[in-house]
């Protein structure tokens, strides 16, 4: 009788412990998914309403995206500036045709310049794991 009860209390010790590494792998996995944070300070134009500059602090635990809308003329420079060393992003400029007028993963402050057919545009940045800083004017 005595082995019963043993082996009883040997089996709902075990379902329970694994019960608790299951709980704490579903909170390990789950809690990358809430420290992902993209802080952005957005200047916008006051007549149309599009993206002048973009001030950006992001903490991100894996890929995150944001776009926004922006003017695009015949001759454009975007300039990034105050980026946190060794950190990259993808920025992707698509014109009002969902063309790509400019694509290209920065990781260091610098101007760029690129020709567009005037008009509305979008911008797409991604951050990828890691934390950023930086600033982006478009000209």
């Amino acid at each position: 009788m005595k082995s019963k009860i043993t082996a009883v209390i040997l089996g709902l010790l075990a379902i329970l412990g694994i019960f608790a590494l299951l709980l704490f792998l579903a909170g390990v996995f789950s809690f990358s998914h809430f420290t992902s944070t993209v802080v952005t300070d957005i200047s916008y134009e006051k007549d149309t309403g599009f993206v002048t500059k973009l001030a950006f602090n992001a903490e991100t635990a894996g890929k995150r995206s944001t776009e926004e809308k922006i003017m695009l003329h015949s001759q454009n420079s975007i300039t990034f500036q105050d980026f946190t060393h060794g950190a990259k992003i993808a920025v992707k400029i698509k014109d009002k045709r969902g063309k790509t007028v400019f694509s290209k993963k920065i990781e260091e402050n610098g101007t760029y310049k690129f020709e567009a057919v005037s008009g509305e545009g979008t911008v797409k940045i991604t951050f990828y794991k890691g934390t950023y800083k930086g600033k982006i004017t478009f000209h």
